[in-house]
């Protein structure tokens, strides 16, 4: 298994890591498609962090808040337990959703495009929220 790692990793820039205000992205973009690699060539498979830590080279911390990020978009789904120290799961997983989003190659060069400025394309157009990826209000109140 830890070949498959080697082979699949994503490099988030020349390795070193930043600070500036478009990094995160990065991260969740390597992030995504680190597990979407994964899932292509085992579909039911689940990875510990510790190998997206090392496929996107960066420290737990910034990893822990990003991926609780992307599981409360949907696009991730992490597997909590007590003893997965120094991270916020023992597992994580893509979900459907997260799925559409990589295959649909124009929502998520959208989403996770990077500007001059360092923002997204979707915040620099000043819109806080990306309403695309929420569910519609027949759905999330049951249609009342």
């Amino acid at each position: 298994m830890a070949s498959l790692y080697s082979q699949t990793t994503i490099k988030m820039s020349d390795g070193n890591k930043t600070e500036d205000s478009s990094s995160h992205f990065r991260l969740r973009s390597c992030i995504l498609k680190t597990l979407y690699e994964l899932f292509r060539k085992f579909p039911y498979a689940q990875t510990e962090p510790v190998q997206i830590m090392e496929s996107c080279r960066t420290d737990a911390n910034e990893l822990n808040w990003n991926l609780v990020y992307l599981e409360k978009c949907g696009l991730v789904e992490l597997g909590k337990a007590y003893d997965c120290h120094p991270f916020v799961a023992c597992s994580a997983v893509l979900t459907a959703q997260g799925i559409d989003l990589i295959e649909n190659e124009e929502a998520f060069k959208s989403r996770f495009a990077m500007e001059a400025l360092g923002k997204c394309a979707w915040c620099r157009k000043g819109k806080r929220q990306d309403r695309r990826w929420q569910k519609p209000n027949s759905i999330r109140t049951g249609g009342f």
